[in-house]
Formats: C-alpha cells, structure tokens, sequence
C-alpha cells in the first residue's frame, strides 16, 4: 500500500542528481457511497477485486449470433467449400400494412438478382449464407428473413434467428439458412414479420446470398 523509491542519475545538464519519492496506493470504489460506506478501500489484486472478477462472472451473456461475412467466408473455406452461386437484392424499404391483395400480409417479396436459383442447384449446396443490413425499423414486432417462390409461396426461413422490433434491429445481421429444406426453385427474397397484420417501415441494404457446397 506505502512504498518509497530513492533513485540517483546524471545528465548533461544538471550532472549528477538524486530523487526521493514515496507513493500511496489506495483502492477507490465509488459505489460505497450510496450506502454511506467510505469509498477508499484496501487495494486488492486484480483477480480478487469484487468489482471485476465477481462482476464480470455474474454479468449476462453476450453471443454473437451475426458474425461479420468475411468471417464466415474463412471458416468456408477451413472446411473445405467453395462459393458457386451469389445473389443479390436491390436496396429498398418496405411498408406494413401492404397494398395490392397480398395473400401473404406479412411477408414481403424481393426479386433475387440475377436471376432465381433452381431446386437442382439449391440441392447441391452445403452452405446457405445470408447477410443484410438493416437501416432503420418502425415496426413492433420481431422478424426473419429467408427464400421463397413466388409460385408457390413457399417460404423457407430455417436457420434464420428473429432479428428484433424497431430500432434495436438495426445494423447488420449474417447468419446461415439450414440447406436441404427447399422443395422448390426459389426467385425472391423474404421479410417476414412475425404478426399476422403488422405495421411500419423496414429499410435494408447490401442483402446478398451466397451459395457455396
């Protein structure tokens, strides 16, 4: 807690010199002040100090569940596969409630790019990434992006985490579609929001898929 130094030098200018220094170490935890309690505390090792082990072991965890794409891209390539099909979706935002007799309200539907992607080559693939950024989210509930065919209206989102309402979904989100689900060709890009009549505004952009086996 109390030490003393004494050190001895010499330079050019003031030649030979000699220095006493003693110092105080003291621990600080401001947080005893709301119970009335002193904040100068004994200092204690790192390990030790209840306001870093203790806290960080009982602190909630934070996974990420969105790695960045050229992240994923290295692990691809770890495991030995290689990208054979990419596509891409224009940027745009999109309104709840939709007009025009949609059969599917909550679920919006975006031309892949450019061009769809056959059951032959969806079959083939061992890895479905997908990455998109989400600008900003008026609406209140949850939502998931996927595949689907336009047909049909088959909607294949496994794989796809809840990405969540209003603003805290913004920023960019990349993750893994479960491959072998898809019974169809597939030619658009989904958003589906998890209400049956749900409100507000999504806008997204640099949402690609890519394909790789």
């Amino acid at each position: 807690m109390f030490s003393v130094r004494a050190d001895t030098g010499k330079d050019q200018l003031n030649g030979t010199y000699h220095t006493v220094g003693g110092f105080v170490n003291v621990g600080l935890q401001l947080e005893n002040l709301l119970s009335a309690e002193s904040p100068f505390t004994m200092p204690e090792p790192i390990f030790k100090s209840p306001r870093n082990l203790a806290r960080l072991l009982t602190r909630k965890v934070r996974r990420n569940w969105h790695p960045p794409t050229a992240v994923l891209n290295t692990r691809m390539e770890i495991e030995g596969l290689k990208l054979f099909a990419a596509r891409s979706i224009p940027d745009d935002c999109i309104t709840w409630p939709q007009t025009g007799g949609n059969p599917l309200p909550n679920v919006a539907a975006y031309w892949l790019q450019p061009s769809p992607m056959s059951l032959a080559e969806l079959q083939s693939a061992k890895k479905i990434l997908v990455s998109f950024t989400v600008i900003s989210n008026s609406t209140s509930d949850p939502g998931r992006v996927g595949l689907g065919d336009s047909t049909t209206y088959a909607q294949y989102v496994d794989g796809s985490p809840l990405f969540p309402a209003g603003s805290a979904a913004v920023g960019t989100h990349t993750f893994e579609l479960t491959p072998g689900q898809f019974a169809t060709e597939v030619d658009v890009f989904i958003i589906q929001i998890q209400a049956l009549s749900p409100s507000g505004i999504v806008c997204y952009a640099n949402a690609e898929v890519q394909f790789y086996r």
